[in-house]
């Protein structure tokens, strides 16, 4: 059986370094703030891309092969001048910029090829065909991570498609960026689309294309130090793989205490967490949710898409990661500090006050003021039945939609109609 194949794009310090929120970019194709830190982590030498590189430098050559392209630009070489004119100084040969953003690791004796690329195609003036030429006609599964999502990364995976249809293609959402997330998601689909490109939402589900395993992408836990305390209340039992996921998401800190959220809709394991640094300091609330990998890689990619136009008041991602067949979410929502978070469900089965349950309902429930008053009017003080308001609903749309009469129906049998105005 072939090798695999694991080809980085661009993965370079004017492409993906990471900045300041604020900070000017260094040059026009830099992917910004937000980007790199989603492509690299909040840690880069913890992060997404040096995780799955610490995993690839350690494979055999004989299970995967490894090529680094990267744009090696030398600013008075004539057939360049246009392509540095259209985008700018970047990645010039020789300086901080044209460096990779990620380490390999040391004493690695792992076979790595470089490939120079000078212009938007990756084949022209270079020896990318030559170190192919092993694989042509070969059913090999190639893996792409890098940049830009919408062109370097688009355009090596048609060429790639066009030269070697033999080839088994793969991408992972978490392993590319680019300057726009939306830009970035619309090349995935039109890569699955029209190329037939596998997407992998979860970094361990492409690994595992790779031909590796789903534990063998390392999370770097420090072991020595017993930090982080994990206590867990609830009687909440939880894999070793999830305690092993917490360890990480919470490694700056001295100790975690959880509280499981339950009445998810999902089946998912999702946690209230209260934490303190290495120094003692309280710090603020999140909220982790455990589950399958590919659901778990699923959501967040999903979220990933709206993220931007969900506004200051939307969770936000701060840290993800995967580990055998389990993945991790590690939410910091708006308003959290003051204590633990709820759950949607929860506050429905609990709800027991008539004027809570017809607010939060009339949204979906929209019948102007009519249902709102007629429910206020005929539901007790003290509902012992959270049903009775979707049943409510129930009746007046099929009143609505059947042609009847536009008032609302009449209460329940057995209910009480209260005096209040």
């Amino acid at each position: 059986m072939p090798p695999a194949l694991l080809i980085t794009q661009c993965l370079q310090n004017d492409f993906v370094k990471p900045i300041g929120k604020y900070d000017p970019l260094p040059n026009t194709l830099h992917i910004g703030y937000e980007e790199a830190r989603r492509l690299l982590g909040e840690r880069p030498a913890e992060g997404p891309v040096a995780r799955v590189m610490q995993w690839a430098c350690a494979q055999p050559d004989s299970v995967l092969r490894l090529i680094h392209i990267r744009d090696w630009h030398r600013p008075n070489d004539p057939n360049q001048a246009s392509h540095l004119r259209q985008f700018g100084d970047h990645c010039i040969r020789g300086t901080e910029g044209a460096r990779f953003a990620f380490e390999e690791p040391p004493g690695a004796a792992k076979q790595t090829v470089v490939v120079d690329s000078l212009t938007l195609n990756d084949f022209v003036g270079t020896t990318l065909e030559a170190h192919l030429a092993p694989f042509v006609g070969a059913k090999t599964r190639v893996g792409l991570m890098g940049v830009w999502t919408e062109a370097k990364v688009t355009f090596l995976a048609y060429d790639l498609r066009a030269r070697y249809p033999e080839l088994e293609i793969g991408v992972c959402s978490a392993l590319t960026a680019s300057s726009s997330r939306a830009h970035h998601f619309q090349a995935l689909d039109q890569l699955e689309r029209l190329l037939g490109v596998k997407i992998f939402p979860a970094v361990g589900e492409f690994v595992r294309f790779l031909g590796g395993e789903g534990g063998d992408v390392p999370l770097p836990i420090p072991q020595a130090s017993g930090h982080p305390r994990i206590t867990i209340e609830g009687g909440v039992k939880l894999q070793e793989a999830d305690r092993s996921l917490l360890c990480y998401l919470f490694r700056d800190s001295r100790e975690a205490r959880f509280r499981c959220l339950d009445g998810g809709f999902s089946g998912n394991v999702v946690l209230g967490t209260q934490s303190t640094d290495l120094y003692g300091h309280p710090q603020v609330p999140y909220v982790v949710k455990i589950g399958p990998q590919a659901m778990i890689g699923k959501e967040r990619a999903s979220f990933e898409r709206v993220e931007s136009v969900l506004g200051n008041n939307a969770p936000q991602i701060s840290d993800f990661a995967d580990l055998r067949d389990r993945g991790a979410i590690k939410y910091r929502y708006a308003a959290m500090g003051g204590g633990f978070s709820t759950t949607f469900q929860k506050r429905y089965m609990a709800a027991t006050c008539s004027s809570t349950m017809p607010s939060a309902l009339s949204g979906p429930a929209r019948c102007g003021g009519r249902w709102r008053r007629w429910f206020k009017k005929t539901t007790p003080p003290s509902c012992t039945s959270p049903a009775a308001a979707p049943a409510a609903i129930r009746r007046c749309s099929t009143r609505r939609t059947s042609g009847a009469s536009s008032r609302c129906p009449p209460a329940p049998p057995g209910s009480r109609t209260s005096t209040a105005t």
